[in-house]
């Protein structure tokens, strides 16, 4: 018999790696999310995507930002005000405010 972690143990797992400035294991989480099986009930959230998204904003990973906020859209997932706002600062600080316009 397999354990498989829920939902809230992914979005924790994204929580902590955006604060510890992991961003490539929140994309990395979110893609596993993604394939995992719709059975298992763990489907990314505005949330994961939210604080994958704040990840990138730490990091100055600003195209990432962006292609999070489409992928967020593309799932029929709104984005909140916050993971709006982390991906335009990203995009401003790392000197690219022009891509926020798009």
């Amino acid at each position: 018999q397999q354990n498989f972690a829920d939902a809230l143990t992914y979005h924790m797992v994204i929580d902590v790696c955006s604060n510890s400035l992991q961003w490539q294991r929140c994309l990395g989480i979110l893609q596993a999310m993604e394939h995992c099986p719709a059975s298992m009930g763990v489907e990314p959230t505005a949330f994961a995507y939210g604080s994958a998204v704040g990840a990138c904003l730490k990091t100055l990973q600003w195209e990432h930002a962006l292609l999070l906020v489409d992928q967020l859209r593309h799932r029929r997932l709104v984005p909140d005000a916050a993971t709006c706002n982390a991906a335009l600062t990203a995009c401003d600080r790392a000197g690219h405010w022009e891509s926020a316009l798009l």
